[in-house]
């Protein structure tokens, strides 16, 4: 007999064991609560938040609205975040790889509320880091963003969701300030060039 999730349940079984059995199939692939763009997981803390490692995957998502600017075709198996600006700038990074989740060749795309697209990262390599550095927000408005990837199943997965609205040393006004002049070293490979942008 088929149930409302199109999966389908064996007669004969007990009741108890026929209904675990539908249940743990339908809740293998239940869709993520922000599959869709009218049910973005609001980010209330943008100082330097990040998510629990592997906090947030597109397991069982379905493709809606917009696409993020730099995938070809798409949206594919987009999932959907969003926030308020309180600054002029944000920061966006998905990463994925160990510890930090399963997704592959990761895309991330920012909007304006009503669907314009601002800026897009996509991966460089399988796994890995992407990020968005966007400083024109308009305080007090609402803005999306979304994770997605390829069309290809075998690249669905976890990741973590790290933002900021606070600018950092991409853009010369966010210039990191080195305090200790007195034979000062940072810590091995502290600082990188990895998703800069062209400014100054």
């Amino acid at each position: 007999e088929m149930d409302r999730s199109g999966f389908v349940c064996i007669p004969g079984l007990s009741i108890f064991f026929a209904a675990f059995l539908c249940l743990t199939w339908t809740g293998a692939v239940a869709q993520p609560t922000n599959d869709n763009k009218d049910q973005a997981f609001e980010l209330e803390e943008l100082l330097n938040w990040c998510s629990k490692d592997a906090q947030f995957t597109n397991v069982g998502s379905s493709e809606d609205n917009e696409k993020a600017s730099c995938l070809e075709n798409g949206p594919n198996y987009n999932v959907w975040f969003k926030f308020r600006a309180s600054t002029e700038n944000i920061q966006i990074v998905v990463k994925a790889g160990g510890s930090k989740g399963t997704m592959k060749f990761s895309y991330l795309g920012l909007f304006e509320d009503g669907g314009r697209a601002l800026a897009c990262d996509e991966y460089k390599d399988e796994q890995g880091d992407i990020g968005i550095v966007y400083n024109n927000l308009n305080l007090g408005n609402w803005y999306y963003i979304s994770v997605d990837h390829p069309y290809n199943p075998k690249y669905i997965g976890s990741f973590t969701l790290c933002v900021t609205d606070e600018l950092g040393y991409d853009y010369r006004d966010g210039a990191a300030e080195l305090l200790n002049l007195s034979n000062w070293c940072s810590a091995n490979a502290a600082f990188t060039t990895k998703g800069a942008s062209p400014d100054g």
